[in-house]
């Protein structure tokens, strides 16, 4: 396989406008990649004119204009349409459990601590399944091993107010997460 070191305007012309050769073979022929190709036709300010199936193609891929843009809709309307895009009728829906900062959080609507978007936090409802009622606002979950992504039932203890959750600390000799050195 012989290397050009550039190839001449005219002979790029002729092979892929006169010739209709297709850039694939004209590539392997010089030996070098379709950017580089690409690179010496922006060069000697030439275009390989388009085949007719990439004509097809950029017809129906074209955008075709929506009919409803720019129509005016009441703000009931729109009210109607941001409900019916919620949860699990979103296209972005991911089965609602995210993390939140490093903690988890659910999507449970109609729970009676839920935040104003319907999310409770992930632990909080595992120790409210295992006790078998809600949990109390403030009546808080701790986690054992300090890492609140471990949402197992063996890794949560339950504290009926912070004043307890902080005794505790002090018992165990654990300064509170990002408190390390207030003991």
């Amino acid at each position: 396989m012989y290397i050009k070191k550039r190839a001449s305007r005219t002979w790029l012309q002729q092979e892929l406008i006169e010739k209709s050769r297709n850039q694939i073979d004209v590539i392997s022929e010089l030996g070098i990649c379709r950017r580089t190709l690409s690179k010496w036709l922006k060069y000697y300010s030439l275009s390989q004119p388009r085949s007719e199936w990439v004509k097809k193609r950029q017809i129906t891929m074209s955008k075709k204009p929506n009919p409803l843009k720019g129509v005016p809709r009441s703000s009931h309307t729109k009210k109607l349409i941001s409900e019916a895009n919620r949860g699990m009728n979103h296209g972005m829906w991911k089965g609602g459990r995210i993390q939140e900062g490093n903690k988890m959080i659910v999507w449970v609507p109609g729970h009676p601590h839920a935040r104003t978007k319907g999310y409770v936090y992930e632990h909080r409802l595992i120790m409210e399944k295992h006790i078998g009622r809600y949990l109390n606002p403030l009546e808080v979950v701790h986690h054992i091993d300090r890492n609140p992504l471990n949402n197992n039932l063996d890794n949560l203890i339950l504290f009926g107010n912070q004043a307890e959750h902080m005794h505790w600390h002090k018992l165990h000799r654990l300064a509170p997460k990002g408190c390390q050195d207030a003991l």
